[in-house]
């Protein structure tokens, strides 16, 4: 599709390792962040590991350079600059649902997701899956592996998901999203 891009390679093998243990020592995994889903959601217990990277964390730099590159990909390069980073981790039997990143104050925004497992089995599962749109009866249009060094960029209102890992994956399987805003002074 046009408006999902996988892009493979995206990091080397230092920085795949890098990103690694970023994920691997955060405390994300000690805090179980409620998602923002209505409160009919909110009684089924639906949680999501998420945690909003803060611009002091000493890994900015890193961070920063990521979204660096991301913004000079060629359909976007000048166009976007990242607002907000978001780092993820989901275990076998996490509850997972539908969403967009569309934020009602920023129209036109996309977001990247870099995988950030060092290593993966395609037998470990733990797709994103983006699709038709957020009723039933949706279609699935596109399922990407979360390979290591792969970056996904996307439309952010595209409805997707990431797939909670099975249960012989032994870890979290992690990302980190890249929230993009069109820049002011662009006239798309």
């Amino acid at each position: 599709m046009d408006n999902i891009l996988v892009v493979d390679n995206f990091l080397d093998t230092e920085e795949i390792n890098l990103l690694y243990d970023i994920c691997w020592n955060s405390d994300l995994y000690l805090k179980g962040v409620e998602s923002n889903y209505s409160s009919e959601d909110r009684d089924s217990r639906k949680w999501s590991l998420t945690k909003f990277i803060d611009l002091s964390d000493f890994n900015y730099k890193f961070y920063s350079k990521l979204a660096k590159r991301i913004t000079e990909q060629e359909s976007i390069k000048g166009k976007y600059e990242c607002f907000r980073i978001l780092l993820n981790a989901y275990k076998y039997c996490d509850v997972l649902s539908v969403h967009t990143d569309v934020h009602d104050k920023l129209p036109g925004c996309k977001t990247a997701l870099i995988y950030g497992n060092n290593k993966w089995d395609i037998n470990w599962g733990s797709e994103t899956i983006f699709l038709s749109s957020m009723d039933s009866d949706a279609e699935i249009l596109q399922s990407v592996i979360p390979k290591p060094g792969r970056m996904v960029l996307f439309d952010a209102d595209i409805p997707h998901t990431g797939r909670p890992p099975v249960s012989i994956f032994p870890n979290y399987r992690y990302s980190i999203a890249f929230n993009l805003r069109p820049k002011q002074n662009n006239t798309i």
